[in-house]
C-alpha cells in the first residue's frame, strides 16, 4: 500500500494578532511520500532514484552561502562573527568544547556511567583535528536533514524531491552535518540508497572530505550529546542514543 504524507507550506503568517485579532498563517498542501517510509520498506521505490534527487537536493541547500558561519536570529540575520579571522583550529577546539559541557559534569555522563563516558570523550579528543577539514565552509545547513524531512514524489514516472521540511534548527556550517543526520542509522541505510545519494551530492557541488565518513560522526555526536540533555525525553530517546554512542565507538574504523 502506497503511503502518502502530506504537509503545508506557509505564505504568510500572522503571530502579532494584527489583522483579524487571533493568530493565523495561510500555507499550502504539499504532497509526497515519506522517504523514511521508502527506506522502511513501506513504499515500493527505486532507492537509487530516491538516493541521488536526496543528494543532490543537499548540495543544493549547501550551494547557499554566507560570509561565516553562524546561527540565525530574529529576521533570519546571521549572528555577527566575534572575529575577523577564524583559525581552522577553532572548528576542533569550539567543537570539544561543546561536547565537554555536554558530558562534564551533566545529565550525558550520569547517563553515560564512567566507562562509556571516558571512552568517548577520548575518542572525540583524538579525533576533534579532522573537523579542521570543514573549518571554512559557509554553506546554509538544514540541521535535520533526515527521511521524516523529505517527501518526494512521482513526477512523469520519475521521483523527485517534493519538500524538505521544518527549518527552524537551520544554521551557517557544513553540509556534512545534514549528510550525519541522514546517515545517523547508517546500517539501515540500503546500500543502494547511501551510494546514490553520495553520487547525486557530489555531482552537485557537494564536497567529501577523504574523513568524511569519521567526520559525520563526529558531527552527529553534537546531536546525540544535545538528545541526552532533554529534560524529559520521550519514548526510547535515552536507549537510542545510547545504542549510537556505543555503535560509532565499536565501528569507529570499520566502513559499512
Amino acid at each position: 500500500m502506497t503511503v502518502i504524507a502530506r504537509t503545508i507550506r506557509a505564505l504568510h503568517a500572522d503571530q502579532e494578532d494584527h489583522t483579524y485579532g487571533s493568530p493565523y498563517t495561510i500555507s499550502r498542501w504539499v504532497e509526497g511520500i515519506l522517504v523514511d517510509d521508502i527506506l522502511a520498506g513501506k513504499v515500493q521505490a527505486d532507492l537509487a532514484e530516491v538516493g541521488y534527487r536526496v543528494g543532490e537536493t543537499l548540495a543544493t541547500i549547501g550551494f547557499y552561502t554566507f560570509a561565516h558561519a553562524g546561527f540565525f536570529h530574529d529576521g533570519l540575520q546571521l549572528d555577527e562573527q566575534e572575529e575577523e579571522v577564524v583559525e581552522e583550529a577553532d572548528a576542533a577546539k569550539g567543537y570539544l568544547a561543546y561536547i565537554s559541557s555536554s558530558l562534564f559534569p551533566g545529565k550525558a555522563e550520569r547517563l553515560l556511567g564512567p566507562e562509556l563516558t571516558t571512552r568517548l570523550w577520548t575518542l572525540v579528543t583524538e579525533n576533534a583535528h579532522l573537523l579542521q577539514a570543514t573549518a571554512q565552509s559557509r554553506s546554509l545547513v538544514h540541521a535535520d536533514y533526515g527521511g521524516s524531512n523529505l517527501l518526494v514524489r512521482q513526477e512523469k514516472g520519475h521521483f523527485v524531491l517534493a519538500a524538505v521540511l521544518d527549518w527552524e534548527f537551520a544554521f551557517v556550517g557544513s553540509s556534512l552535518f545534514d549528510l550525519a543526520n541522514l546517515f545517523r542509522y547508517e546500517w539501515q541505510i540500503p546500500n543502494a540508497f547511501e551510494a546514490a545519494c553520495l553520487q547525486g551530492f557530489v555531482q552537485h557541488g557537494g564536497a567529501l572530505p577523504p574523513t568524511w565518513k569519521k567526520i559525520t560522526k563526529l558531527f552527529d555526536l553534537i546531536n546525540i550529546c544535545t538528545f541526552l540533555q532533554t529534560p524529559e525525553p520521550r519514548g526510547s530517546l535515552v536507549e537510542d542514543m545510547l545504542m549510537l554512542i556505543r555503535w560509532t565507538l565499536e565501528h569507529w574504523d570499520i566502513e559499512k
